[in-house]
């Protein structure tokens, strides 16, 4: 594959990484196989665009992220990624967590879910 596609899928899987995300996990998302997405990370293959906006917003970076051509490690490393998740991926996992949670736990994170939703709320009002 191109030096395009392996510097794409290395981000792609640092993003996913930092997420704490599977394949299976973004693919579904997508709307894509988990073997597809794969070969995406490996560089075997490269998205088509809808696909490719796709996933920016799946793992919450901005294309110039995946795209650009620094060529430096030490730049590439002070990338942030995932700084905007999906909320669908976000609401998945959290359930999937308190699912696996024992009771009073379960309870807690439920608690900090409707916090941070009511907190989300007087932000929006706020803007009005």
């Amino acid at each position: 594959m191109t030096t395009l596609g392996k510097r794409l899928g290395l981000r792609m899987r640092a993003a996913r990484q930092a997420m704490a995300a599977t394949q299976a996990e973004i693919a579904e998302e997508l709307g894509i196989s988990d073997k597809v997405y794969g070969r995406m990370e490996r560089g075997q293959t490269l998205p088509s665009l809808s696909t490719f906006v796709g996933i920016t917003e799946v793992l919450g970076v901005e294309a110039s992220q995946l795209l650009a051509n620094t060529g430096s490690k030490a730049a590439e490393s002070g990338m942030t990624y995932g700084a905007k998740h999906s909320s669908s991926m976000v609401k998945k996992r959290s359930f999937r967590l308190i699912d696996q949670s024992d009771t009073a736990t379960a309870e807690a994170m439920f608690a900090v879910l409707k916090a941070l939703s009511d907190l989300s709320e007087e932000k929006s009002s706020s803007k009005r």
